[in-house]
């Protein structure tokens, strides 16, 4: 095998791993982004949860003033 070919393979060795990496990363994003979407609609369910449960109680407070 001359240097050429030698550089070549070096080459698509370092392609072929870089590619790899950025399979993972990706992956990696998606999967953090689904949970980060997730958790939010989490988070949103709360806030619509104490808003009914804040605005329940105002009937009350205005009963008391």
């Amino acid at each position: 095998m001359n240097e050429t070919e030698t550089e070549g393979k070096l080459i698509f060795q370092q392609l072929y791993w870089l590619s790899e990496v950025a399979q993972k990363t990706l992956a990696l994003l998606e999967y953090k982004h689904s949970f980060f979407l997730s958790n939010c609609y989490v988070q949103i369910q709360k806030v619509k949860e104490w808003k009914r449960e804040s605005l329940s109680f105002l009937p009350l407070t205005k009963k008391l003033f």
